[in-house]
């Protein structure tokens, strides 16, 4: 997966499913290497186009530069070889984007991805925007994916972003993860165009097929069910529209309590009971809410869904 070099940034071109791979910790939370390189293993098994590292539903906000570094250090050391790997930054200043982008193209990153600029309220206007990007793309030969999400509080207007890609040449792709996701996909590329900039979905992938038809290249969902979105993935590709959206609509019971009942939790009990990762544990503070009956819930979700003994979806 060695990317070639076209002018200014790779051509290496993403698509499909690229997972965000959780961060897995042992119980005095500290960073679990042997789960975390079982895990992407896995992954990659289970019919991944990519990785994703370090973003928000890794944890990545959880962990400092060291363990940051050590753990894209891992992953391309481990799958680096089979499936491109994006690593993922949120840095308010020019200065910190430019130094994390940097060290993903030394690292061997096929990718990095990014929100705009904020630090709490305080946010960036359009015009800062353009130029955050736009420095962002002389600092760096790789692809930049620009994350469109509402933890930033920035409305991305269709308009703001064909300003910002003309200023950003840098910026091959976006990660689209809104409510009414799909129409905004849609209007991307009506007009600015897919050829210029594909797009991605988000939000654990639970519109997948929707954003597929409106023209997404792939979605960007957690570590949890690599094979449904894989197998929704394949189907659409070969033409199989109707039985991709049918095998979707199958698990979004599961979808919708990991995106609704407890985020990193979910994810982190699912892959430990999956036996991908040794322990359930996320980095204080965590969830209240995410108690017993909460647990016990989703095994009972779990257990229509799964095949005994060969752990993969009844797909």
């Amino acid at each position: 997966m060695d990317p070639r070099l076209d002018g200014e940034v790779y051509v290496t071109r993403l698509a499909g499913l690229f997972p965000i791979v959780a961060t897995p910790f042992d119980t005095d939370e500290n960073v679990d290497v042997p789960s975390l390189m079982r895990l992407v293993r896995r992954l990659v098994e289970y019919g991944s186009n990519g990785l994703v590292l370090l973003a928000n539903a890794s944890e990545g906000y959880t962990l400092d530069d060291d363990e940051r570094k050590a753990i894209v250090g891992t992953v391309l050391d481990e799958v680096g070889a089979q499936v491109p790997i994006v690593v993922t930054f949120h840095a308010y200043s020019v200065k910190q984007a430019e130094g994390h982008a940097r060290a993903a193209e030394a690292a061997g990153a096929a990718a990095v991805m990014c929100m705009p600029p904020f630090f709490g309220q305080w946010r960036a206007d359009p015009a800062a925007i353009t130029e955050y990007f736009g420095r962002l793309s002389e600092a760096t030969r790789l692809p930049i994916i620009l994350q469109d999400h509402p933890l930033a509080g920035i409305e991305l207007r269709v308009d703001q972003l064909a300003e910002l890609l003309e200023a950003a040449p840098g910026v091959r792709y976006l990660k689209v993860e809104i409510p009414n996701a799909s129409r905004k996909i849609r209007v991307i590329g009506e007009r600015i165009g897919f050829e210029r900039v594909g797009v991605f979905g988000g939000l654990g992938g639970i519109l997948f097929p929707w954003e597929l038809t409106s023209g997404a290249i792939g979605t960007m969902p957690s570590s949890c069910y690599p094979e449904l979105f894989a197998e929704v993935w394949r189907r659409h590709q070969a033409g199989d529209l109707q039985r991709a959206a049918e095998v979707h609509a199958r698990f979004l019971e599961l979808l919708d309590f990991e995106l609704h009942s407890g985020g990193r939790m979910v994810i982190k009990e699912v892959l430990h009971r999956r036996g991908w990762i040794d322990h359930a544990t996320v980095r204080s503070p965590a969830g209240s809410a995410w108690d017993a009956e909460a647990r016990e819930y989703l095994g009972g979700l779990l257990e229509r869904y799964w095949d005994q003994g060969i752990d993969r979806l009844r797909l």
